[in-house]
């Protein structure tokens, strides 16, 4: 479970501020407003300061003018910029790049750690999002523009009932709320038509006057209506929209509007040349000294649109050249590899977990759904929690991790103890049991402060790191800054988000966010060859997988990406840190979540149900502080909001003495971190106007600029990691064209398949099949075959177990007739008090797993034949006293044996290939089952003497069907590969479904396999 760092690239995130900028302490809250306006104006003198707050809110610059020129005299909106001001102040001393209050720089390592900083910061301007969207929309209303531009359909369309489904249309600068999860058309034969015209990017007047040509009776302005509509609500896009991996996105629009000579429309002649005189004139990169010359651009954009505050993104490229020793990577590895390993999720999230099974138990493993129809109503839909999810996340249950955590966080306290130390035991008590594997992610990041007094000292592996970030795997924190990089270190960036393993492909998935104003942070360039687009254009020529071509399988360790026309697993990376839960179209998050759903969740440690705590201590791991400190601070801790201010202040300092709340903490806002200075009159009014306003709030210890003197300022590292081994392959398809599992495979009740459902005790269950089954049997004599299998979930405990019973009916029966047995079949079982329900369900064929076709019938013979043989063994339990595991474990060794070409080979297949929990197997239980398949009675005289007539015409009726199976299967596939997925359904079926004891089935089996082995001839 390892984590690598492979060298090539890691970044430095860090403010601008060196740490000798001479800010005043603020005002207290009581002092009057001309000590305000006086604090203002010293701040106002240094340049630094004024040049950083114009680039980031030029609202409250005006409004810090007007203060400190005394053209405002209101003390209340003097008292508010002093707070927003100290609020500015105190995120200069974060390392999150921002504006001109912090930057990036690459990281090198070497023997010997070195600083170097110097004053040359470079910024690099790039236009708003919100203020392209709405030049954008300007142009989209000249008809004689539209009339010029290539459109192409929005990939993300599906029809759904009536009408046509995209993802909703990015919210621009005029909107409140984020995007619609979707919006829809009505489905028309003009709207397919268009769709299908613009299934490639083609003119826009060329599909008008396809849909004319098609339907000669509607008026040509109708058409153009329909068209227009259509492109408004994103149903069609035009070209003059960006894909994201452009990183200049006005570039990008000025050479569009140069292809298509919009410069000589008139209406729009002057807005395209205003356009191409901005592009040149927001220069690249500037030195961050020269950000006053930027003020006339800036105001003709805001002439041409004011929707966007500052009509410019400002990224700062750091002056500082920094070499880490190679014991600071060694130290992110062994912390990343603990996050991993002490997971509240070892095996995927409650959600991911239940998708996983809901998946397997309708699609089977082998099969690849197109993700389109899996995300669709008719498949599985959205996970739990998503976006347009018809499920809920489910309820988080009370866990052993959680009990120990809770122990922990008590006996801390308890002892006076500031922190809980990560040790092996401890890990391991909060770790999965042993015994039961974990996948970790092939790739994540870590984000950490390094603390050292000197870099003698960092030479010398005196360092405390403390982990300051973990992004989930299907997001980063590097790339948005690629641009910013050297070309050395953008290929370096690019390396790291391809996979150790050389059969997957590695594509960058490109989205819009739900909010337009958001593409400003997940605007990267495209660092991989492939990139999977979602609602966007790309240019011809680009390597674009269609996301038609992607599907979804599955195996026991997880879900997998597939692409359907080569069967190559797909490994999509999200190159920035876009949130996922809310501007995240559900769309992109399930493809970016879907290839680790089942690992062990990644991210920063996790207190679980002790997360409710007012309190909790710091966590360390070895020279790591894995989680700092974190106390919740409520307004019932405090004298109301009215309450005087000296009251206030002697209850803050009352909570502080209970809970030993340092002076030095960070108020916590989601991902965001405002460092605090309590000791600062100023910075208690923002904790308590930041109260007022949550009515709770979190703080997280943290640390001054003495702690950082190696570095001189707040800063935190970013690496990327790599799981050494590769991420495990699934067993669904080898590479080729993957024939994909389709909804309309499904039989829904009144086809030629009944599936039912019954609700019974699972110890009743047994009675049921040997007593009462046969006498349904008889009353449909027109089923072709009959199968069975026990239900559980194993992901809900609380869930109701069910028996599942399947009659393929011949063509001559009438599916009505059949229910009409079944109603008069399970109402006499209510009357024997043996079944509380019964439901009519769907049956799902799984063709990945089985086979299509005459093999998929070969197959249903066999579990026939199967359920036929899992009866007779539960009978003779019963009646005789056999033992089920003893019988169930020979059983599974005749099948195995008649399976495959000769006997022999199914002992060595059970030797050798069968997967098996090691573990201890009952002697007797052995002995039992060895003696049902020794040599001596494999004739059927034999055979019926010991385990009666009965048991022994099943299994030879079953192995005439295995026979035929493997003869169609071979076909498709090596026929052994089906063999574990028989086993299993033949325990589910004779003894219930139990992991735990079919695991000890297994081993029984395999211990009979290699007796018969040891006493073959050589």
């Amino acid at each position: 479970m390892g984590y690598r760092w492979q060298g090539g690239v890691a970044l430095l995130r860090a403010s601008t501020d060196p740490g000798n900028l001479p800010v005043p302490h603020g005002p207290t809250a009581t002092e009057t407003p001309s000590a305000g306006r006086a604090w203002l104006s010293a701040l106002w003198e240094r340049p630094q300061i004024r040049n950083a707050l114009r680039a980031s809110s030029p609202g409250l610059s005006a409004q810090v003018e007007a203060i400190v020129s005394q053209e405002c005299a209101d003390g209340r909106r003097i008292r508010k910029a002093v707070l927003s001001m100290a609020s500015y102040l105190a995120r200069w001393q974060r390392p999150t790049p921002f504006g001109l209050f912090a930057g990036i720089a690459p990281v090198t390592v070497g023997s010997r750690p070195t600083v170097a900083w110097g004053e040359e910061h470079r910024l690099f301007l790039r236009a708003d999002s919100e203020w392209l969207c709405d030049v954008i929309a300007r142009l989209h209303q000249c008809p004689d523009l539209v009339e010029r531009l290539h459109v192409v359909a929005n990939n993300t369309a599906h029809v759904r009932g009536g009408r046509v489904v995209v993802a909703g249309q990015s919210a621009d600068g005029h909107a409140h709320l984020a995007a619609p999860v979707e919006v829809s058309v009505r489905h028309t034969p003009p709207v397919a038509a268009a769709l299908r015209a613009a299934h490639t990017p083609v003119p826009y007047h060329q599909v008008r006057e396809d849909l004319a040509q098609r339907f000669t009776g509607v008026p040509v302005e109708k058409i153009t209506a329909l068209l227009n509509d259509l492109l408004s609500q994103h149903v069609l896009l035009s070209t003059l929209w960006a894909p994201i991996t452009h990183p200049d996105a006005l570039g990008y629009l000025c050479d569009q509007l140069i292809d298509i000579k919009a410069d000589q429309i008139n209406e729009i002649d002057g807005l395209v040349e205003q356009l191409h005189t901005i592009h040149a004139d927001l220069a690249p990169s500037v030195p961050h000294t020269a950000w006053p010359q930027q003020a006339p651009v800036l105001e003709r954009m805001r002439l041409l649109s004011d929707v966007a505050p500052v009509p410019v993104i400002v990224d700062t490229a750091l002056d500082c050249r920094l070499q880490l020793p190679a014991r600071v990577m060694q130290t992110l590895e062994r912390t990343a590899e603990v996050l991993t390993r002490v997971s509240a999720h070892p095996f995927g999230r409650p959600e991911w977990r239940d998708y996983h099974h809901r998946f397997r138990a309708r699609y089977g493993p082998g099969a690849v759904v197109p993700v389109l129809e899996l995300v669709a109503d008719s498949g599985l839909g959205w996970p739990a929690g998503y976006l347009g999810s018809d499920r809920r996340r489910p309820s988080q249950l009370l866990t052993d991790r959680d009990t120990t955590l809770l122990g922990l966080v008590q006996q801390a306290m308890a002892q006076g103890e500031e922190e809980i130390v990560l040790t092996e035991e401890v890990i391991t008590r909060l770790g999965p049991a042993p015994g039961e594997p974990t996948v970790a992610a092939s790739r994540v990041e870590i984000a950490a402060q390094l603390h050292a007094s000197t870099v003698q000292d960092l030479a010398r592996g005196e360092f405390t790191a403390v982990v300051t970030g973990a992004p989930r795997p299907g997001s980063s924190m590097l790339g948005r800054f690629a641009h910013l990089l050297p070309d050395e270190t953008q290929q370096s960036l690019a390396a790291s988000y391809r996979s150790c393993d050389p059969g997957v492909v590695v594509a960058q998935l490109s989205f819009p966010a739900r909010k337009r104003r958001n593409d400003n942070i997940t605007r990267t360039p495209q660092l991989l060859p492939h990139v999977v687009a979602l609602a966007e254009h790309h240019p011809e020529g680009a390597a674009v997988i269609a996301v038609e071509d992607l599907g979804v399988g599955a195996d026991a360790t997880g879900l997998q990406l597939r692409r359907l026309s080569t069967g190559q697993r797909v490994e999509l990376r999200v190159a920035h840190a876009l949130e996922a839960g809310t501007h995240t179209p559900p769309l992109a998050r399930f493809l970016s979540e879907v290839a680790t759903a089942r690992c062990a969740a990644y991210g920063a440690f996790d207190f679980g149900a002790a997360a409710r705590l007012p309190y909790l201590p710091r966590v360390r791991y070895a020279n790591t502080i894995v989680s700092p400190a974190r106390w919740l601070l409520n307004t019932g801790d405090f004298p109301g909001s009215q309450a005087p201010h000296q009251e206030w202040e002697k209850g803050l300092e009352q909570w502080r003495a209970r809970w030993q709340v340092p002076e030095r903490v960070a108020l916590v806002e989601h991902d965001r971190r405002l460092p605090l200075d309590l000791s600062r009159p100023l910075h208690r009014h923002l904790l308590r106007q930041r109260l007022a306003q949550h009515e709770r709030v979190e703080l997280s210890e943290t640390w001054g600029s003495e702690r950082m003197g190696w570095i001189g300022r707040a800063h935190e590292l970013v690496v990327p990691l790599h799981a050494p081994a590769p991420h495990p392959t699934a067993t669904v398809s080898s590479p080729g064209p993957v024939r994909p599992a389709r909804v309309e495979e499904s039989h829904l009740p009144g086809s030629d398949v009944l599936h039912t459902r019954l609700f019974a005790h699972p110890e009743r269950v047994e009675e049921i099949l040997t007593d009462h089954l046969p006498a349904l049997i008889a009353a449909v004599p027109s089923a072709a075959r009959w199968w069975f299998r026990r239900q559980r979930d194993l992901i809900r405990p609380d869930a109701a177990t069910s028996l599942e019973l399947s009659l393929r009916l011949t063509q001559g029966c009438s599916y009505g007739d059949a229910v009409v047995h079944l109603h008069d079949w399970a109402r006499q079982l209510r009357r024997c008090r043996l079944l509380a329900d019964l439901e009519l369900a769907t049956y799902h064929p799984q063709h990945g797993r089985y086979g299509h076709g005459e093999v998929l019938e070969a197959a249903e013979a066999v579990f026939g034949t199967d359920s036929g043989a899992a009866v007779a063994q539960i009978r003779l339990s019963r009646t005789a006293g056999f033992d089920a595991q003893a019988l169930a474990a020979a059983s599974m060794v005749n099948l195995v044996t008649a399976f495959t070409d000769s006997p022999g080979q199914g002992l060595e297949w059970l030797v050798t290939d069968l997967a098996y929990a090691p573990g201890p197997v009952d002697r007797d239980v052995r002995r039992h089952a060895l003696q049902l398949t020794a040599s001596e009675v494999e004739d059927d005289v034999a055979l019926r003497q010991l385990v009666g007539g009965e048991v022994a015409q099943a299994w030879q009726e079953r192995a005439q069907a295995l026979a035929d199976y493997r003869k169609q299967l071979v076909a498709e596939r090596e026929p052994t590969t089906v063999l574990r997925s028989l086993l299993h359904l033949h325990q589910v079926r004779a003894l219930g479904v139990s992991p735990n004891q079919e695991a000890v089935v297994l081993r029984t089996a395999r211990a009979v396999a290699l007796a018969h082995t040891a006493r073959r001839p050589k």
